[in-house]
């Protein structure tokens, strides 16, 4: 059960991670509606002529594989006192996608909407320096059953990402149901957004949204910089800051504390290779840093606690 608790806290550093594609709010189970975060997009340089609209353009059928590899440290604070520090292995997700439709135009959705689906064939850990000695190995055995993780998602022409479904194993305990399921949420970190409007090399575009999660909301904001154009291939690079979006509440389900969000910050860079002919990106790699400080009360007890954490994830993908 320990190593299940260390996967279940890797894994569910992900969500905290909402890096630089971040679209959507934590994913519905199945049976529930679309979900989608407060999202803007602002073109701050055009760039350089020619430009052209980007557009995905898939072909319905086509299937893809995927590996995200995440690594993180992170240190908990109560009170000024440190707590815990923690070097997690290197958890490592292989994903199967496929395009299953493309939507003519006919209906409500934009011509070319994507609706795809996805599968988790694979978790695992492997071990990085400063992690507990053996760790990964026994990570990879206590979740190696319950990776049995599957859903939907819709995108539209653009990368945007406007729906994200997904279908859990019933079987699964519900500890690490959870955190598979914030593990999928770092799907919506995939799907890059581009402009409605034509851009060239060195264009600029600035994404701003507010991502719930279970138990705070945190406004992220993402630069883009078109590096290079190779016909259908992007390259991008990219900056992000995270922040509160004003003063947040935590419910306490046993009622015994009263606590608040003081602060969310954090920010990172990375870079990103975008196929406009696949759903996953060629490859991606964003290094984020975050801070979340929670102040709590308890009639004449008051308490603080720091959450820090370092995370790199990076992702490849190929044709099948």
């Amino acid at each position: 059960m320990r190593f299940i608790t260390l996967a279940a806290a890797s894994l569910a550093s992900v969500s905290l991670v909402s890096p630089a594609f971040s679209q959507s709010p934590t994913p519905q189970a199945a049976g529930s509606g679309a979900t989608q975060a407060q999202f803007a997009i602002t073109v701050l340089e055009p760039g350089a002529e020619p430009r052209r609209e980007f557009r995905y353009d898939l072909e319905a059928g086509q299937t893809e594989a995927m590996v995200m590899r995440m690594a993180v440290d992170q240190s908990i604070a109560a009170d000024g006192v440190m707590g815990r520090e923690m070097t997690l292995p290197t958890m490592v997700m292989e994903l199967d996608l496929e395009t299953t439709e493309l939507a003519t135009g006919e209906g409500e959705k934009p011509e070319g909407t994507i609706e795809a689906t996805f599968e988790f064939v694979s978790l695992s850990a492997s071990d990085r320096e400063g992690s507990p000695e053996g760790s990964a190995e026994m990570i990879t055995e206590a979740l190696g059953g319950y990776t049995t993780v599957s859903g939907g998602l819709t995108l539209e022409p653009t990368g945007r990402l406007t729906q994200l479904r997904i279908d859990a194993n019933p079987e699964t305990p519900p500890a690490v149901q959870q955190s598979l399921m914030q593990t999928v949420a770092a799907l919506r970190n995939v799907f890059t957004p581009f402009p409605d409007e034509a851009v060239g090399v060195g264009a600029q575009w600035r994404i701003d949204m507010v991502i719930p999660f279970p138990s705070f909301t945190m406004a992220q904001r993402i630069e883009y910089t078109l590096e290079e154009i190779d016909g259908d291939v992007v390259t991008l690079s990219m900056e992000v800051s995270q922040g509160a979006p004003g003063e947040q509440t935590i419910e306490d389900t046993r009622g015994e504390w009263e606590s608040e969000v003081a602060e969310i910050s954090g920010g990172g860079e990375g870079s990103v290779v975008i196929d406009l002919k696949r759903l996953a990106p060629v490859e991606s790699d964003l290094t984020i840093s975050s801070r979340v400080v929670v102040n709590s009360t308890q009639g004449d007890r008051t308490a603080q606690t720091v959450v820090q954490s370092a995370t790199r994830v990076a992702t490849t993908g190929e044709k099948k």
